[in-house]
C-alpha cells in the first residue's frame, strides 16, 4: 500500500540525535494516534506503518477497513526536553508515558477530539502518578502545538 507522508519534525525542536524523549501523533483520514517514543520518531513511525504495526491494527479496528491507497499520513513528534532537563534518564519512559496520557485526555475532552477518532490507548501504560513536578504544563504546550499544527482552533 502506498501513502503520501506529510512530516511535522519536530515540533518541539530537539537538537539531540538518537536517545530523546518524545511525543508523537500521527493522523490519517479520521484517525490520530498519540504515543512516546524514546528513540527518534522517524524510527518509531516507521515500525507503526509495518503490517502489523499498532497504527495501522488500531486504525484497521477503528475503521473497520483498511485505510484508503494514497491516504495522506500526517506525523508530528514534540520534544521533550524538560525531562531531558530535569528527570533522571531512568525515569523518562515514565514521564513521557504520563504527559502521552495527560495529552489523550485533553484531546478527548476537546473540539479536535471529535473530529478524530482516538486509536491510541493509554490505559496500560499510563503512571498514576506525576514523575516530576511541572509535566502537566508540558502537556498542556505539547497538546496546544499538536492542535495548531492540525489546524485546529481551539
Amino acid at each position: 500500500m502506498t501513502f503520501n507522508a506529510d512530516f511535522v519534525i519536530p515540533v518541539g525542536g530537539c537538537r539531540t540525535a538518537y536517545r530523546a524523549p518524545h511525543l508523537y501523533y500521527i493522523v490519517c483520514d479520521s484517525v490520530i494516534y498519540i504515543g512516546e517514543t524514546q528513540q527518534h520518531p522517524v524510527i518509531r513511525w516507521g515500525q507503526h506503518l509495518e503490517a502489523t504495526g499498532s497504527f495501522l491494527r488500531a486504525s484497521r479496528r477503528s475503521l473497520q477497513r483498511e485505510l484508503l491507497p494514497n491516504s495522506t499520513i500526517k506525523f508530528s513528534a514534540f520534544c521533550l526536553e524538560k525531562i531531558m532537563r530535569e528527570v533522571s534518564p531512568a525515569r523518562w519512559k515514565m514521564a513521557s508515558q504520563w504527559i502521552e496520557h495527560q495529552v489523550h485526555v485533553l484531546l478527548s475532552n476537546s473540539p479536535v477530539g471529535v473530529r478524530y477518532n482516538i486509536v491510541s490507548d493509554t490505559s496500560r501504560t499510563a503512571p498514576i502518578c506525576l514523575p516530576a513536578p511541572g509535566l502537566d504544563l508540558v502537556a498542556k504546550i505539547a497538546f496546544d502545538r499538536f492542535r495548531e499544527s492540525l489546524n485546529c482552533n481551539p
